[in-house]
């Protein structure tokens, strides 16, 4: 599980500004600013999954899932989905494989507080640390997209105190910003069409952001009555 929208140009979406900031230790921030992904034992771990199964269990599940008689009802369906999925077999947690987060979140912790997302990210890139997984999530933060940085960083202090359908009307405003801006065509050309993993950021770094930049991508701010999507 990873949310690696930095290495094209874009951000955590799809409610993600909700969810992210629910993490530990602002595991949230470090994983929309890396990208880093997190096996099943770390999302087991953050409350990011409920349970794990088994590959071969999985058709069997989805079968069991589409076959059952939803009634439509809430509390009901939710009895029905607590049964059914106490009837699957789950594996031993510890054959799982190993959390890096076990290893790393206290340091994640420490090396993401802060007030000033230059200092957050200098002392991330910085930190002297033997781990391949580590290292790939700094690789992604070193190559990221500087404004994606921001976003990032904007988001979800803005969330802290958003319902989610306020979320929801705020990542609307920044992915149409995104859009309209060169940087998340030209990630998608580097990652996606071109594939030579060279992108050229409209910015050289997370410092050289101007502020307004960063502003554009929040607004307009939607209420009730002007909402595009029609959320009430």
């Amino acid at each position: 599980l990873a949310m690696p929208e930095i290495a094209i140009g874009l951000f955590p979406d799809v409610g993600a500004s909700w969810f992210l900031n629910r993490l530990p230790g602002r595991l949230g921030l470090f994983m929309g600013l890396t990208g880093a992904r997190l096996n099943v034992s770390d999302t087991l771990r953050v409350g990011l999954a409920d349970m794990a199964i088994l590959q071969e269990d999985r058709e069997r599940l989805l079968d069991r899932l589409a076959s059952e008689r939803w009634t439509g009802q809430t509390a009901a369906d939710d009895n029905r989905l607590f049964r059914l999925l106490n009837q699957i077999q789950t594996p031993d947690y510890r054959a799982l494989p190993p959390s890096n987060l076990a290893t790393h979140e206290q340091r994640i912790a420490r090396l993401s507080a802060g007030d000033e997302l230059p200092e957050i990210v200098d002392q991330l890139l910085t930190a002297e640390v033997d781990c391949d997984w580590w290292h790939a999530c700094m690789n992604t933060l070193r190559t990221g997209c500087p404004v994606s940085a921001w976003l990032v960083w904007t988001q979800l202090k803005k969330a802290q105190q958003m319902s989610l359908k306020d979320i929801f009307r705020m990542e609307l405003a920044m992915v149409s910003e995104c859009i309209r801006r060169p940087d998340l065509a030209e990630g998608i050309r580097a990652l996606a069409i071109d594939k030579d993993r060279q992108p050229k950021w409209s910015y050289p770094s997370v410092a050289d952001v101007p502020e307004d930049v960063v502003a554009a991508h929040f607004t307009p701010e939607w209420d009730d009555e002007t909402d595009p999507m029609g959320l009430e």
